[in-house]
């Protein structure tokens, strides 16, 4: 079964950023790579792998500019065959950016883009932190988290969400769970059980936060078992409000979106996302 295990953010600091969403959320450290390529420090919440990520060079990071990017850059999705991911990935349109290390049983991933360009993982090992990381050699467990936030929902930006919805399904075997047209934007939801992934056009800049026209990851989101309380330590530790997203806070769909200390856009939710078919949001 393919599962999503792992989201990526590109950072001005990850020593700082490491701290603050250790502080915020209560995820913990599970490991740590300095590379001429790139460094990266690894967080858990006990069920997806958050890398805090800098890159040396645009070929590495897959994007122009990449020295002054800020911001969630990709996920990664654990696959029984790589070889096979990748293959069917092409043949739906998927294209291959290039490997990351050498041992596919182990730390090893592939990276490749979907049709729109936005780049994501796939890795037969898994990432260190997560359940399903399969532990080769020395390598130590990571640490469990005690906390209860988790990450459950990642969002990525397409020009036609349901063509991308198409592709993750047709390719990963991953479930449409619902729709949503609204003044803000419109939006495919699936699932692979667990994660949420929202794939979204939005109609303008402000309620994008990155610009309409931005293609990537976008996004992630927290499940939290206070809202109110999660929302002041996100301040507390120096991330600030974005917006309320629906209006209606009564709704199942609600969500409070924030900005981390680097302006990296993340939503809170007490009821979190669904992972079962609903009716258009």
């Amino acid at each position: 079964m393919n599962r999503i295990r792992h989201i990526a953010l590109v950072v001005s600091d990850m020593d700082k950023a490491a701290e603050y969403y250790k502080k915020t959320f209560g995820f913990v450290e599970a490991g740590r790579e300095y590379q001429d390529t790139g460094s990266g420090i690894y967080l858990t919440d006990g069920e997806i792998n958050m890398a805090l990520l800098n890159y040396k060079s645009d070929a590495m990071a897959g994007l122009k500019n990449s020295s002054r990017f800020i911001g969630a850059h990709h996920f990664g999705i654990q696959v029984e065959d790589v070889d096979q991911a990748q293959a069917v990935a092409e043949k739906h349109g998927g294209t291959f950016h290039f490997d990351l290390g050498h041992d596919k049983e182990g730390n090893f991933e592939r990276k490749l883009k979907d049709p729109n360009g936005v780049i994501f993982d796939v890795s037969k090992g898994g990432w260190v932190g997560t359940p399903t990381r399969h532990v080769k050699g020395d390598e130590k467990p990571a640490p469990k988290p005690k906390t209860t936030n988790r990450i459950r929902h990642i969002a990525i930006t397409s020009p036609d969400p349901e063509k991308t919805g198409k592709f993750y399904g047709d390719a990963f075997g991953l479930k449409k769970v619902g729709n949503t047209k609204s003044s803000f934007g419109d939006g495919v939801y699936l699932t692979d059980g667990y994660i949420t992934l929202a794939i979204l056009k939005y109609h303008d800049d402000a309620t994008s936060g990155r610009g309409k026209d931005f293609l990537g990851t976008h996004h992630f989101g927290v499940k939290v078992e206070n809202l109110e309380a999660a929302g002041d330590t996100v301040k507390a530790n120096g991330g600030k409000f974005f917006a309320d997203l629906p209006i209606d806070k009564t709704s199942l769909y609600f969500e409070r979106k924030f900005r981390d200390p680097d302006g990296i856009i993340f939503d809170l939710s007490q009821n979190g996302w669904s992972t079962t078919p609903q009716a258009n949001v």
